[in-house]
């Protein structure tokens, strides 16, 4: 998916086992992405890719649940 949004309606219509999202998408982020999943009880867990390199970006990604990053 090219923004948050799209990626939203494809975790809602396929509900993929795991999803790889960026941290900063247009339109909505991936954490934002990864909280309504959460929010909605879709089933896919949630990698997150990023640059970022920063502890307070890590510890906001795992509470909205995710299941870890790729640096």
């Amino acid at each position: 998916a090219d923004h948050g949004a799209a990626a939203l309606e494809l975790l809602r219509a396929s509900r993929p086992d795991v999803a790889v999202l960026d941290i900063r998408m247009p339109w909505a982020s991936g954490l934002d992405v990864a909280q309504q999943a959460r929010d909605e009880g879709l089933p896919t867990r949630v990698l997150f890719l990023t640059m970022h390199d920063q502890g307070a970006m890590f510890e906001r990604a795992m509470a909205v649940g995710a299941a870890g990053d790729v640096r």
